[in-house]
């Protein structure tokens, strides 16, 4: 039936290829999720026909609620850490299918993508998973997703009741928009840290994501920390013949006082004024950092 519906749109006289982008359901990432959904596309549907795939950037359902108390929610960020592996891990099976099948990597689209729970939202640990999460779709080949949403119950990133009130991923967005713009360049992560779930069972992803951004002449690297307990310390090793021009630059830092925190702040950690190969930044616990 979609084959067809798109058959019918893409013959119209309407149909402004440039202008619009057709796309097919996958539901979720993780194919453990998506019941069956994003299977069914590979195995019913001629490739050839999608323009994208739409996916749930979804985090937080089945990874336990936080609750309001602080301390309670060491145990959903574990799992919700988890989840974000899972998503990850299932946008690279989405890559390898279409390869093996079309002979490309289409684009996907998060559709819309958050962490909220009912009883436990707008908080400080919540808002660096969902972006960490946004920026890993970008590495795979994903349209930037939507946030949902900027007023609505659980999900606001406004808290109209409050005066208005900008919420921990409203802050985070913002500065996210200033330096997550240009050409996303390829980088890689080690370390013999390790990351577990809310049972203690290891997960297999790095303890703090790494997102390399340039834009013309400005280079901008994004380090979020994935860990809820720890700080992370991080050796910059650039490419061999890279040369900085400025004098210094402005370490920041998303962070706040709690993890459980509906405030938020960035913080001018420090002006880096050596500006070199093997320089070590600190990655707070549950916060993102950016150079």
């Amino acid at each position: 039936w979609c084959m067809e519906m798109e058959d019918l749109m893409k013959t119209s006289p309407y149909y402004d290829a440039e202008k619009i982008t057709l796309v097919y359901s996958g539901r979720n990432p993780d194919p453990e999720f998506s019941f069956g959904i994003n299977k069914t596309i590979f195995s019913t549907i001629d490739t050839a026909h999608m323009d994208a795939i739409g996916l749930g950037g979804y985090l937080s359902p089945n990874v336990g609620d936080g609750g309001d108390v602080e301390g309670q929610g060491t145990i959903y960020y574990k799992n919700l850490i988890e989840k974000l592996a899972a998503n990850v891990n299932g946008l690279k099976y989405f890559n390898g299918e279409m390869i093996n099948r079309s002979g490309e990597v289409k684009k996907t689209y998060f559709y819309e993508t958050d962490a909220s729970r009912n009883t436990y939202f707008g908080r400080l640990g919540q808002a660096s998973p969902v972006f960490d999460h946004g920026l890993e779709n970008i590495k795979y080949g994903s349209i930037y997703p939507c946030l949902f949403s900027l007023t609505g119950g659980k999900w606001a990133m406004v808290n109209l009741s409050d005066n208005n009130k900008r919420m921990p991923k409203f802050v985070l967005g913002k500065f996210i928009n200033d330096y997550a713009v240009g050409q996303y360049l390829k980088d890689s992560y080690e370390t013999t840290e390790t990351l577990t779930n809310g049972i203690g069972n290891l997960v297999d992803f790095e303890p703090v994501g790494t997102h390399v951004i340039a834009n013309d002449t400005t280079y901008n690297i994004i380090l979020s920390s994935r860990d809820y307990t720890s700080d992370h310390y991080v050796q910059i090793n650039l490419p061999d013949g890279f040369n900085y021009t400025s004098s210094s630059l402005n370490y920041y830092v998303f962070t706040g006082n709690s993890v459980d925190s509906q405030d938020a702040y960035i913080d001018t950690v420090e002006a880096i004024n050596v500006i070199e190969d093997g320089m070590v930044v600190k990655v707070p616990k549950y916060s993102m950092g950016f150079l």
